[in-house]
């Protein structure tokens, strides 16, 4: 009978052998059901670059994503030419520079223009921030609904001195979420119209 030592060295010799199985597929470019062996394995990120390689991108960005793999997303969204979700990683990164470039890219719709508000802000480009901002007011895209982006422009504003309307966006805020961060105590410190 064989001990558990024993059974422990056939299931790695196993293990090794459908790996060395699904290399061997990947050689002879037969990338999809190399991909399924290794997902079966478990090994996501061989198995999502061997998606990748049959051009199976879905699911190979799920598995990149589930792996928490940045750099197999950077190089599938760089493939896919997808700006957005390579800005997405670069913000995440705070590689900042590379954001900006990637959402410069794109359509200009109110996503990206709330992203290249962000990315404005935490690099200290306050006017060009600023400008996109009052873009997203504009384009009604700005809204107390959005606590998290909406503080952001408050916040710029506060910095700016423009306390009243600062105080105004932050009044907006609490209408719409009681509790959002600091803004209570931020109103109290600052001087009402």
């Amino acid at each position: 009978a064989d001990g558990p030592d024993e059974v422990h060295k056939i299931l790695f010799a196993k293990q090794g052998l459908l790996k060395e199985s699904a290399m061997e597929l990947i050689a002879a470019g037969k990338y999809l059901p190399a991909a399924q062996l290794l997902h079966a394995q478990g090994d996501l990120v061989a198995a999502a670059e061997a998606y990748e390689g049959a051009g199976v991108f879905e699911q190979a960005e799920r598995l990149f994503r589930h792996a928490g793999n940045d750099d197999g997303l950077l190089r599938l969204y760089t493939r896919k030419g997808d700006q957005r979700e390579l800005a997405r990683i670069h913000i995440r990164r705070k590689n900042l520079d590379a954001a900006v470039r990637a959402l410069q890219a794109v359509e200009q719709d109110a996503e990206t223009v709330a992203l290249l508000a962000h990315c404005f802000r935490e690099l200290g480009m306050v006017p060009q921030a600023l400008l996109k901002f009052e873009e997203l007011v504009k384009q009604n895209a700005l809204k107390p609904e959005t606590p998290a982006l909406y503080y952001e422009y408050a916040r710029l504003l506060e910095e700016l001195g423009r306390k009243p309307e600062a105080v105004a966006a932050y009044n907006a805020i609490l209408a719409v979420s009681l509790h959002f961060g600091d803004v209570g105590p931020r109103l109290k410190e600052l001087p009402t119209p």
